[in-house]
């Protein structure tokens, strides 16, 4: 679902003199002031179509999944005054706006509190929804652009003053033509952490993962909103090896399976990849497909990579790397980055957990 958060900021005039109120009442039409501020940074969605000023005070999220274009929080889980902010985009579909809030409306018991909003001058829908226990209040901006649903989301708590900065984010908001992610594939600052720990790398900004619901899988991807194609798929897994098979045999039982599973010519062959951890990597390919039950082809085929690593003689991580886009341009753009991505992969064996502490837990 959506999700966000905001608060009223007030910036109230405190401590101003005797004297100062004296000449102010003297000299009405004098104004004094002092050199001007700097302006509002603006925050840039390329990739999404959007940007906007974020709201004074507030802070980052720390984790973007799947869907989620920006996030600002505020408070902690103590405050009275805590807030959450989202931006997200949902895959394009043929709804017209009036159809998906009538989704909203009956899927999340959703209340329109004013039909006739803007955004950015298209139209748009406010919604309140039934919020949870900590964060009582739950209300969304619903629009629609270029087939694509945008919601500006709100959890708040209920003593959380949140109108003036969800006022001034609606102002601010712009649209600005999509662009291609191949072009704006920056790497975060700070790695990417998974299994609780166990695998850290650097990804790009734009990398998003989704919700698997399984502590042992991952996937990830940056997605082309104009396509909604996944032109970088991630996925990872994290694999017992209850045989405790040496390397060799590990490596040919699983060729084995991936040559079955993607229906492979022939045995796809493993090679040491250089670098912090023990990494085998297969070639490139383009896996078999074909068309089946009237569905069309897709656009251009996929490339993908496998990765085997070993976390201990129980435990072994394998990925796979799929790339989809148009030209070999961007294909080339996509092996650079994955090549940084395996370049910075760390295994933390001591954050694997054990059956002791999965029994305690």
């Amino acid at each position: 679902m959506f999700v966000s958060n905001i608060q009223r900021i007030y910036f109230p005039i405190q401590g101003v003199s005797l004297l100062a109120s004296l000449f102010l009442l003297l000299f009405p039409r004098m104004v004094l002031a002092g050199p001007p501020g700097p302006p509002p940074v603006r925050s840039v969605y390329p990739t999404f179509g959007l940007s906007v000023v974020p709201p004074a005070g507030w802070r980052p999220a720390p984790k973007l999944t799947m869907g989620q274009v920006a996030s600002w929080e505020r408070g902690d889980e103590k405050s009275p005054g805590r807030a959450t902010l989202f931006v997200e985009i949902e895959p394009a579909s043929s709804l017209t706006l009036a159809e998906r809030v009538a989704q909203l409306q009956r899927q999340f018991g959703g209340k329109i509190l004013d039909g006739h909003a803007r955004l950015d001058g298209i139209p748009a829908v406010r919604m309140m929804f039934p919020g949870s226990k900590e964060m009582p209040r739950h209300e969304a901006l619903v629009a629609r652009r270029d087939r694509h649903t945008y919601v500006l989301e709100m959890h708040a708590a209920m003593g959380a003053k949140t109108e003036a900065a969800w006022q001034a984010l609606i102002h601010s908001w712009k649209w600005i033509p999509t662009e291609a992610p191949a072009g704006h594939l920056e790497f975060a600052a700070q790695p990417l952490s998974l299994f609780n720990g166990l695998l850290t790398l650097q990804t790009p900004r734009i990398l998003r993962p989704f919700p698997t619901g399984f502590q042992t899988q991952a996937k990830l991807a940056v997605v082309d909103n104009r396509t909604d194609v996944m032109a970088l798929d991630v996925d990872a897994q994290l694999l017992p090896n209850p045989s405790h098979l040496s390397l060799d045999p590990l490596k040919a039982s699983l060729a084995a399976q991936l040559q079955q599973m993607l229906k492979l010519d022939s045995l796809p062959a493993w090679k040491e990849r250089p670098g912090r951890i023990q990494l085998f990597l297969t070639d490139s390919f383009t896996p078999p497909s074909a068309p089946s039950n009237g569905q069309q082809a897709p656009p251009y085929q996929p490339r993908v990579r496998y990765g085997l690593a070993p976390v201990d003689k129980d435990h072994l991580l394998l990925m796979a790397f799929t790339i989809t886009v148009a030209t070999e341009a961007e294909r080339k753009v996509y092996e650079a980055v994955v090549d940084r991505m395996l370049d910075s992969l760390a295994l933390h064996p001591s954050h694997l957990e054990t059956p002791a502490q999965k029994a305690h837990g």
